[in-house]
């Protein structure tokens, strides 16, 4: 069962934290910290979300968190139509490599469903002691409308055609102030908060009003991204593609003139609900970029392509693209039409004072290794706790000493700078994903496997959690013989470890009268630190207690093992988190370890004070 450490008090009410930008990754940080029970406001510009589906991957890290906030249902709920989204592909165009695929499921028997149910069998079998869950395909307009019916119902205020005025931000030692604009009676406001996100896109005017740089290559190339709808359903069904390059030259007519231009359409083709809504991203051929100046800082060279890619003109090069006769009705209507640079750069720091940036603010990448979005979520769960716990922790002596805000930018600037170059990896030179079957492609998907869940991403070294000296207890053979032999272990390093994400491993409920419904022992974290002992690890609770009184924070305790208070198999926790029956792991919120002690401790209220100082930065 779970121990608290100290008695619970009524808090004051909180001033609501301010987040700019309503897309993916600001909607996450207002649900991340409503779970921590801190009010928040949104600010988004726009008049409504975005009807592009600009990301279309939650891997199986994200799915945890949303899992843990109680609405991975909802989110999977929404990704429904694509969950027959099949392989990547390349060909002259969509009727081409996609009739030439044979159609899966019932059209060839039941022996070819029994095979992909059996190879299913084995990858879920593979990844289940990584995780509890996995990932799926949502669109980005999909998923934000379920986050924006959650964030409201959950009592998130967010404030539509609202521009927040950057250059009005200042900011003293205890509180934000920015002036906000209502986009449709232009009257402002001003408004105070204890801390700002921003999470304002790649263009970010808060992060240009603070004066921090981009660092990296910058853009790639130039895409046209068309969101269309074609009745395709019946074409693909059975044999449903995620994603399908094409390159091929067509003859389009000028309307104006009259006279025949010959083209050339280079670009990929999503899967957006695998029946009638597609999208094309069209790459810009050298000829139309004429300048090398990015859009964000040249609006004149966006507006010049947005002249020359109309939608009557996007819609002649859907035709050659698509590849069907013209006698073929398929109800082609081109929806919107957005150009965009894939891009590679990350911030120069992620924090100045009470201002943090998150997602595209912070770091912008290709989106074809599927981590852009994925690693704005991971933004926004390891800052939500942190203000969570300074806003409570505020009054109290050690609350002034804490550098617990100031380590998010020092973990997460490398976090983001590895799944920038993640992104890069998988692009080639113009920010097109590589397709191509070589030796030199398999190398580095190879190389980009461990990150793909959002499970390879570690902290150690930040500050906030021990360092090699603190794995206590592992002997002269530098821990091999603890290491336990799964997936999570040897391929992505969460083997108990600080730094990494604590192990999941599957536990019931033990009362002494029965047992309860299977979980991850992952369910319970992500409110406070928690200490997870050892079957014999009698000795933590106490130590745990006494600690938590001291320091005026919650800690929980629970025993995991063949007995105590979550049990699974004999050994089984023991071995995938690499302690003895008397050892334990000390986890923060975010389910990040902060220490293991391999084996019992003669002063358990010594090293759990220690641990909580380094989970804390206070030391």
């Amino acid at each position: 069962m779970s121990t608290p450490s100290s008695p619970h008090s009524p808090s004051p009410p909180l001033q609501p934290i301010l987040i700019i930008g309503a897309g993916i990754v600001g909607l996450s940080t207002s649900l991340f910290l409503a779970h921590h029970h801190i009010p928040s406001i949104i600010i988004e510009r726009h008049a409504r979300p975005s009807i592009h589906p600009r990301s279309r991957s939650v891997n199986a890290r994200t799915m945890e968190l949303y899992s843990r906030i109680g609405i991975a249902e909802q989110v999977r709920d929404a990704g429904r139509n694509m969950r027959a989204t099949g392989g990547i592909y390349q060909g002259a165009s969509l009727r081409e490599v996609v009739g030439g695929l044979k159609r899966r499921g019932k059209v060839e028997g039941k022996a070819k469903e029994g095979k992909e149910e059996e190879e299913k069998g084995i990858a879920a079998w593979l990844l289940s002691s990584l995780s509890p869950t996995t990932g799926l395909f949502v669109t980005q307009d999909q998923l934000e409308t379920v986050l924006i019916h959650i964030a409201q119902s959950r009592g998130v205020e967010i404030r539509f055609s609202t521009t927040c005025l950057a250059s009005t931000l200042s900011q003293t030692s205890t509180a934000v102030t920015v002036t906000l604009q209502d986009n449709l009676t232009n009257t402002t406001t001003q408004l105070h908060t204890p801390y700002l996100v921003a999470c304002d896109g790649a263009s970010s005017p808060l992060r240009s009003a603070l004066g921090i740089p981009m660092v990296g290559p910058g853009k790639l190339g130039r895409m046209i991204n068309i969101l269309f709808s074609a009745s395709l359903g019946d074409f693909v069904r059975g044999r449903e593609f995620s994603l399908c390059w094409v390159e091929r030259v067509g003859v389009i007519v000028d309307e104006n003139n009259n006279e025949e231009k010959e083209v050339e359409v280079k670009g990929l083709f999503a899967s957006i609900d695998n029946s009638s809504k597609w999208v094309f991203q069209l790459l810009v051929p050298p000829s139309d970029s004429d300048s090398d100046s990015d859009f964000d800082i040249n609006p004149d060279e966006y507006r010049r392509i947005q002249a020359i890619y109309t939608p009557e003109y996007c819609h002649k090069l859907l035709e050659i693209a698509l590849g069907f006769p013209a006698d073929e009705d398929l109800a082609l209507e081109v929806i919107s039409v957005l150009p965009w640079e894939p891009s590679v750069r990350v911030a120069a720091r992620m924090s100045d004072g009470r201002v943090f940036l998150a997602g595209d603010a912070a770091h912008q990448m290709p989106p074809w290794a599927g981590q852009g979005a994925n690693t704005g979520v991971g933004d926004a769960w390891s800052l939500a706790w942190r203000i969570a716990y300074m806003l409570r922790w505020a009054g109290k002596e050690a609350g002034g000493k804490s550098k617990l805000l100031e380590m998010y930018a020092k973990e997460r600037e490398p976090v983001g700078a590895k799944a920038v170059a993640i992104s890069q990896d998988a692009a080639d030179e113009r920010g097109v994903i590589c397709t191509g079957k070589n030796l030199r492609n398999a190398v580095r998907v190879l190389g980009r496997l461990r990150y793909m869940s959002g499970h390879g991403y570690g902290c150690g070294g930040s500050g906030g959690v021990g360092q090699r000296g603190d794995d206590r207890g592992e002997g002269w053979l530098g821990g091999w013989s603890w290491r336990g032999w799964s997936l999570g272990s040897v391929g992505v390093g969460m083997d108990g470890r600080a730094g990494m994400r604590c192990p999941h491993v599957w536990v019931r409920e033990g009362d002494g009268k029965g047992e309860r419904e299977r979980k991850s022992v992952l369910e319970v974290l992500g409110k406070r630190f928690v200490v997870l002992a050892g079957e014999d690890g009698e000795q933590w609770v106490a130590g745990v207690k006494e600690v938590g009184r001291e320091l005026g924070v919650w800690i929980d305790v629970y025993r995991v093992g063949g007995k105590g208070d979550l049990v699974c198999g004999r050994g089984e926790w023991e071995n995938a988190v690499g302690i003895t029956r008397q050892g334990a792991l000390l986890v923060r919120p975010d389910d990040v370890v902060v220490c293991r002690w391999r084996r019992g401790v003669s002063d358990s209220k010594g090293e759990i004070t220690r641990g909580m100082r380094i989970g804390l930065c206070l030391d």
